[in-house]
């Protein structure tokens, strides 16, 4: 059951939660009170259309984690999505106050070493343009 909404996660935490749900195609089955609880950040997380239609993905895929954590806790998950695209999740689990690179390469999700895609942030609804072989974003621990 999604956490968001609940105390004790931060607004990082809330988001990475939400995002992996989405990834792994799992119900999102809220257990906060929104209408007594919930305040403005969290639903804004869990109104986020962009994320819930990359759960809701009609081709049903279950995504899976296509990197194993580095030595500062980094991991991608990727998921294929009905219209060809891969939605990909950037994981921070190191700690909250360190801050890092976080690097999905496109030959761990199934495309080519060589492949442009272009990349979005589904998140800030915002195109990121098109890399060749990989994405990577500073991000910081827990998100």
């Amino acid at each position: 059951m999604l956490q968001v909404g609940n105390p004790g996660f931060s607004f990082n935490e809330s988001l990475a939660h939400f995002m992996a749900w989405a990834v792994v195609a799992a119900p999102l089955m809220i257990s906060a009170d929104i209408h007594h609880s919930i305040d403005h950040e969290s639903l804004s997380i869990l109104s986020a259309k962009e994320i819930i239609a990359i759960d809701q993905d009609r081709l049903g895929e279950q995504g899976i984690r296509v990197s194993a954590p580095n030595a500062t806790g980094a991991e991608c998950w990727a998921r294929n999505l009905t219209d060809g695209g891969v939605a990909a999740l950037l994981l921070a689990r190191f700690a909250p106050n360190v801050t890092a690179e976080v690097r999905c390469f496109w030959a761990d999700m199934w495309l080519g070493d060589d492949t442009a895609m272009m990349v979005r942030d589904t998140w800030t609804r915002h195109d990121l343009g098109e890399c060749r072989t990989s994405f990577g974003a500073e991000l910081s621990g827990h998100s």
